[in-house]
Order: C-alpha cells, then structure tokens, then sequence
C-alpha cells in the first residue's frame, strides 16, 4: 500500500527528479503540497496526478518499424 504523504526527498525519488526540480515544481504551482508542522509533504494522489498528466508531454509517440506509434505507458503489442 502507498503512503498517503511523501517528504521532498520521496516524491522528487517516486518523480525520478531532483530535489531542486521537485522545488521547482511546487515554487511554480505544478505540484500541490501541504505544510504540516516544518515539513513540505507531497500527496501520493498529486504525484499520480502529475506523472499522469506529464507522460505524454515528456514522451511524445515514438515510432517503431512497421509504421506502428506507441505513446509511453501504452503496450507495444496494442499500437495503433
């Protein structure tokens, strides 16, 4: 089971990002965060939601031979 909240240094790990990316990333309203007490705390549901949303624009369709498209996070076998 997934933690519900995440330190700095988990979500930038989970993200695959620096820390100063994930800073970069909550300064600039990207990733919604919490302040409890001193610590920053990441929601899993927002890095779910971000990663989501993200994928395509990291990784655009990339053609494979045959003429065949994949987008990242779809089956290789299914493209279209």
């Amino acid at each position: 089971m997934d933690r519900l909240l995440y330190s700095r240094k988990e979500a930038a790990e989970r993200l695959s990002v620096s820390i100063s990316t994930l800073d970069m990333l909550l300064a600039r309203g990207k990733l919604p965060s919490r302040k409890i007490g001193r610590k920053r705390l990441i929601p899993h549901a927002a890095l779910v939601a971000f990663s989501q949303k993200n994928l395509t624009q990291l990784w655009p369709p990339i053609s494979t031979t045959g003429g065949k498209t994949w987008t990242a996070g779809q089956d290789r076998n299914k493209a279209s």
